[in-house]
């Protein structure tokens, strides 16, 4: 029955079902604790389900990470090195990257940090 009325009202405050998934989950020693607990996990959710939905959207064929890229087929400036790419520093320092070569030499690669 109160299972029901939370999720009634976190429909009205457009706050997620995992609200009422984690009601009876968070363990704290008061009620503001609780609470704190309990946004901290909305925040959490609403963050990994932001992530999942932006690599959703672009539509790629297959998401791709660095392990088992060859670096050793690539030509990098002196001053890039495959550390650098894997950290995505470049977005840091705004750096802008040119990328260029023959058609499947792996210009497109969209990395998961």
């Amino acid at each position: 029955m109160l299972t029901n009325e939370i999720a009634a009202c976190c429909k009205g405050l457009k706050l997620s079902h995992n609200m009422v998934e984690m009601a009876d989950m968070v363990q704290a020693d008061s009620h503001p604790e609780y609470l704190l607990k309990l946004l901290r996990s909305e925040l959490e959710h609403r963050e990994t389900q932001r992530k999942d939905n932006s690599l959703k959207m672009p539509g790629f064929y297959s998401i791709k990470t660095f392990d088992g890229f060859r670096f050793d087929e690539v030509t990098l400036p002196a001053a890039v090195s495959p550390d650098y790419l894997r950290s995505c520093e470049f977005i840091n320092t705004k750096t802008n990257l040119v990328m260029y070569g023959n058609v499947g030499t792996g210009k497109t690669f969209y990395p998961l940090p």
